[in-house]
């Protein structure tokens, strides 16, 4: 859903800008959220006591989301991708100075060897198609995503997920709305059945990933659903071949192993240590 929700965005890019697709995004997610809402009976969570949590919140969501969507646009869909698995190095190297959280000299040295694996990609020697532009916007979009997963973890112990994905939506689209009278529409040549079609899967696919690894993270650990986030290289790379007629290049390939690669040893170093807590705490039970 994560893939889909990029190539779509990318297509939609073509008419509007990074702000106007992004309140595309979020408008017609919150609709698809407050259906479910009504639905399943549970419009309980719009209910709040940490209205500028939220707000803080969903301003920092919103300017990332803003920097990825752009990033889709500008890169090609296969290396954005890659460039969104530095996220979680992001979130290891911040969890220290943020949220005071231990992290070993094992953790450190596989965030700077995912690092090296966005020189060897992004070398403009080695790969042309990125531009100064995309790899910027590349460096710096799972950077924000990173601060906003350390924003819902420290959120995360008093508010219900579904009602920060709701805020997140709703004051997301109130956010992009009001740029709308200084967007630049012209390549906007009016609304047709293809227009429709590419926001509505938009919306809908973005608010279908956030449900869903909202649940599978109710399900099991994270140790256990991360790696199959690596998954959605490939869809972006057939995507980006079926529609573009893109192959992946060998340091695209070699550096996209080297970021997965140093992320599952992150993850796996994380169920190691949820391992041993509990035998920890037997031992030093009284």
């Amino acid at each position: 859903m994560l893939a889909t929700m990029s190539l779509f965005a990318k297509l939609l890019g073509s008419t509007f800008g990074p702000i106007e697709v992004t309140f595309f995004r979020n408008s017609v997610g919150l609709l698809f959220l407050l259906l479910f809402f009504l639905a399943s009976g549970q419009i309980s969570h719009v209910k709040t006591t940490r209205p500028l949590a939220h707000l803080a919140r969903s301003a920092l969501g919103t300017f990332g989301i803003v920097l990825g969507i752009w990033a889709y646009i500008v890169l090609p869909l296969s290396i954005a991708t890659v460039f969104f698995f530095t996220m979680p190095l992001y979130t290891v190297a911040l969890s220290a100075p943020l949220l005071g959280e231990k992290v070993g000299w094992r953790r450190i040295l596989a965030v700077l060897v995912g690092f090296s694996g966005v020189v060897v990609m992004a070398y403009p020697e080695m790969n042309l198609s990125i531009s100064p532009l995309g790899l910027v916007l590349g460096l710096v979009y799972p950077f924000v995503a990173a601060l906003v997963d350390i924003c819902l973890r420290w959120m995360g112990r008093t508010e219900n997920p579904m009602t920060t994905v709701f805020y997140f939506l709703f004051l997301g689209s109130i956010m992009t709305g009001v740029y709308w009278p200084f967007a630049d529409l012209s390549q906007f040549s009016g609304v047709t059945p293809d227009l429709i079609t590419i926001i509505i899967i938009l919306g809908g696919s973005g608010a279908l990933f956030q449900f869903l690894k909202t649940r599978s993270l109710q399900l099991a650990p994270v140790y256990v659903t991360g790696p199959l986030t690596y998954t959605m290289i490939i869809w972006a790379s057939l995507f980006d071949y079926i529609l573009w007629d893109r192959v992946p290049t060998w340091n695209m390939a070699l550096g996209a192993m080297i970021i997965i690669g140093s992320n599952l040893f992150i993850l796996w170093r994380e169920r190691q240590k949820q391992q041993e807590t509990p035998s920890a705490e037997v031992l030093n039970a009284p």
